[in-house]
């Protein structure tokens, strides 16, 4: 009380001048991680708004007036009350309810298999004559460069030619999904086998990792890629283990430019390797083993690692990860081994935030994701994706563009304090996801602009922090 008295502050002063600094303090911060995250025009503008939105505090509490004190009373008690109802930790009335897929999805329908067909040939004529509809939806992206093409807009000869690399060493795996089992049986705990996978997966690279039953939903009703075309998956496996890999922030926020075609297909690999090297592993133990990678599932891998406790399917509709949102990639092990189970708990929060956020269907250069709420399809209440919309788009660009990844709140860097608080209370207060995406585009603009290129000397620099 001295100290307030030999610079004539009052307490009603201090509290206001503590709020004014609090606000200047955590946005300069919010402005150094962004700076350090390659944001810069984030970080710009958390430096204007920590000015801006401090000086008001501090002005009030530095300059007297008659009635001074009580607008300070009344101004600090307005803003701690709305703090506390902002932050305090609440369940939703009618929380988005859950959903388990009532069929199955026939991979022929994909357009990934359908752009796999060659024109005139049986295949093709007799797919096109029992869609019909498709043929025409079809004919657009078939006219424009195609994905990975060097007449795509965002070509380059580098970033284009190692992803051709990358695809095809994932494409060399397939010959190692499956393979003959040992005999003898392992006599290990399978708690312990559990927690070896784990912890070796996380080694090697990966994200997260879960193990779920392997439900009927999970497979594909008809295979639809290579080969297996038109062949039904023979998968009698009674469990699935699913896999994460994270994809790099810097190179998916050049969406839609030449780099995310290039980290997508490295993370194709990495996460193909990995399920093949565990499949092996297993086999090896005394179990059957499958590895599902990228160009040859038997299984739809988001479902599986939904089920498997990994995220939830979100707007986009693919998965959504508590702490990378969509910036993941995935693989699945089919296995009968009798591994322990991920304790799945609905998420409803993370659809509760995709339904009130938007901000990948206003950035969708291609208007390929809905603006509406989950509908009923199929029996069940999703988003489903207009994926020739989508597919168009990439056969434009050559690349498969990723500016949904690049948007969404929850793919910024893992960093403390700021992702990780934006998360938490996301989570918890359904009163601050309301007020999350406001924030959101305050911050980096609703539509957020590609990064400029990032040299491969400032990622490593990153990677290695």
């Amino acid at each position: 009380m001295l100290l307030f008295a030999q610079f004539n502050i009052s307490l009603a002063d201090f509290v206001i001048l503590l709020i004014g600094s609090g606000i200047f303090v955590l946005l300069i911060y919010t402005a150094i991680i962004s700076k350090i995250s390659g944001e810069g025009t984030a970080s710009l503008r958390a430096i204007k708004a920590a000015f801006l939105l401090s000086s008001p505090f501090l002005i009030l509490g530095l300059i007297h007036f008659p009635g001074q004190e009580i607008v300070c009373y009344i101004t600090s008690s307005i803003l701690i009350l709305s703090a506390i109802i902002v932050v305090f930790p609440f369940k939703m009335k009618n929380p988005p309810t859950d959903y388990d897929p009532s069929g199955n999805i026939d991979e022929r329908d994909t357009v990934f298999s359908r752009n796999e067909l060659v024109p005139e040939t049986d295949k093709f004529l007799e797919y096109y004559e029992n869609n019909s509809k498709n043929s025409i939806l079809d004919n657009k992206w078939r006219a424009l460069p195609g994905l990975g093409s060097p007449g795509g807009t965002e070509y380059d000869e580098s970033d284009f030619i190692v992803s051709d690399c990358y695809f095809e060493g994932a494409a060399n795996l397939w010959n190692l999904v499956d393979g003959d089992v040992s005999v003898k049986k392992t006599s290990e705990s399978m708690e312990m086998i559990t927690n070896y996978i784990k912890g070796w997966t996380e080694f090697m690279g990966a994200h997260s990792m879960g193990i779920t039953e392997l439900k009927p939903y999970h497979l594909y009703s008809v295979l639809g890629r290579g080969n297996r075309y038109n062949t039904t998956p023979e998968n009698n496996h009674k469990y699935a283990i699913a896999l994460t890999v994270e994809m790099n922030y810097d190179l998916i926020n050049q969406a839609p430019g030449s780099k995310t075609i290039f980290e997508s297909a490295r993370k194709y690999f990495d996460v193909g390797n990995m399920a093949v090297m565990v499949a092996g592993y297993i086999r090896k133990l005394g179990y059957p083993a499958r590895a599902h990678i990228d160009g040859n599932y038997h299984v739809v891998c988001p479902l599986v690692a939904r089920d498997a406790g990994l995220g939830e399917i979100g707007r986009m509709g693919i998965l959504m990860t508590p702490k990378l949102g969509p910036r993941v990639r995935i693989a699945v092990i089919s296995t009968d081994m009798p591994l322990v189970l991920s304790n799945r708990k609905y998420d409803s929060t993370m659809i509760d935030f995709c339904n009130i956020c938007k901000k990948c269907s206003v950035t969708c250069p291609s208007q390929a994701i809905s603006h509406e709420d989950r509908t009923e399809i199929n029996g069940v209440c999703r988003w489903q994706i207009n994926s020739e919309k989508c597919f168009t788009y990439m056969a434009k660009t050559g690349t498969d563009c990723g500016k949904c990844m690049a948007v969404c709140p929850y793919s910024h860097r893992d960093v403390f304090f700021s992702h990780k608080t934006m998360n938490f209370l996301i989570r918890n207060s359904p009163i601050f996801r309301r007020i999350a995406p406001t924030l959101e585009d305050a911050l980096y603009g609703k539509r957020l602009e590609a990064m400029k290129k990032v040299s491969w000397k400032t990622i490593n620099n990153r990677k290695r922090k």
